[in-house]
Order: C-alpha cells, then sequence, then structure tokens
C-alpha cells in the first residue's frame, strides 16, 4: 500500500471507531508506512506485514497471525488480488470489500466503478455502507511527541519563527 492509501484509509478506520466505540479495530499495513498510524487513537492495533520478504511466504504468515484474532469483520481498502486472498483467509465472519479480481472471494461486496467524480473517500463510503455506516470521517493523521518535536526543529531550523504560520495544501491524493 501506497502512504496516500494509508493516510486515507485513517478516514474509514475513525468512522469505524467512531460508530463501534467498543470494537477492536486492527489495521494491517506495510513495514514502510506502519508508523504513520502507530500512535492514533482511534486504531487499537497496528499488524504489520512486510514487503521485503516472499508473498507467498509472508501470506502464509499473516494467515496463521491473523487467524488467531477470530476477526467478525474484514472491509478490504486496498482491492487487490494479494488483500483479498487475506481478507478470505482470514476466514471473518463476514468480509467486504469491492468485487473485482478475487473479490468473489468476499462475503458482502460492491461493484468498482472507476469514475472521475468519485474519488477514494467515495469509495470507502460505500464500503461502509456495507456495515451500516451512512457517513466518513476525514482522515487524520496524529504524530506522537518525537515527530511533533522534529518537525519543529526542522521549521525552526529552516527559518520559520516560533508563532509564523505555515500552511500545507493538498487538494487531493491518491
Amino acid at each position: 500500500s501506497s502512504l496516500g492509501d494509508v493516510v486515507l484509509g485513517t478516514a474509514t478506520f475513525k468512522s469505524l471507531k467512531k460508530h463501534f466505540p467498543h470494537a477492536h479495530i486492527a489495521v494491517l499495513c506495510s513495514r514502510l508506512h506502519c508508523q504513520v498510524i502507530a500512535n492514533l487513537e482511534f486504531i487499537d492495533e497496528v499488524i504489520v506485514y512486510d514487503q521485503r520478504v516472499s508473498r507467498v511466504k509472508e501470506l502464509l504468515r499473516l494467515q496463521a497471525l491473523l487467524r488467531k484474532n477470530l476477526f467478525d469483520i474484514v472491509i478490504d481498502l486496498q482491492n487487490n488480488s494479494c488483500s483479498q486472498l487475506t481478507a478470505f483467509l482470514v476466514f471473518p465472519k463476514k468480509g467486504n470489500g469491492f468485487k473485482r479480481k478475487l473479490g468473489f472471494l468476499l462475503d458482502a461486496g460492491m461493484r468498482f466503478r472507476i469514475s472521475k467524480h468519485e474519488g477514494p473517500l467515495e469509495s470507502q463510503q460505500r464500503l461502509l455502507a456495507l456495515v451500516g455506516i451512512s457517513s466518513i470521517e476525514y482522515p487524520e493523521l496524529s504524530p506522537g511527541t518525537q515527530a511533533r518535536a522534529s518537525v519543529e526543529k526542522l521549521l525552526t531550523d529552516q527559518c520559520l519563527a516560533p508563532g509564523e504560520r505555515f500552511i500545507g495544501i493538498v487538494v487531493q491524493a491518491s
């Protein structure tokens, strides 16, 4: 998964926690990007997969690890053959995702459509509707204190005076 996918996925994770506050929200994320979501209060567990290991070997390791958790619901945001196979091999009570590629392995799914009028958050919103959630939260990142201190030092070193405003704008990602 790319960094943009991970950041945009926070909208779904946050929405799930808001609507199911007592649910244990576990996120499967690549080793490369897992630190980005490690400190978010609406994620209870980050399960790391290693892209450096052979895909078959890592899939078998993950399947054994994930099956121990007895997941009720799996929502596949990645929408590729590997993520769909992983979702299936976990044997959740209900697997949700798009009916594309190996999507037939999921219990509940919807047709994947490519549209210039539907962005990634709208696609995630359609998946959330499968579990009864009608609105999606905004993506959110919340850096830990160490990351915050690093950013403050970087900005100070780059001549941004304390109290001076810094604005970053991302029109749309993914």
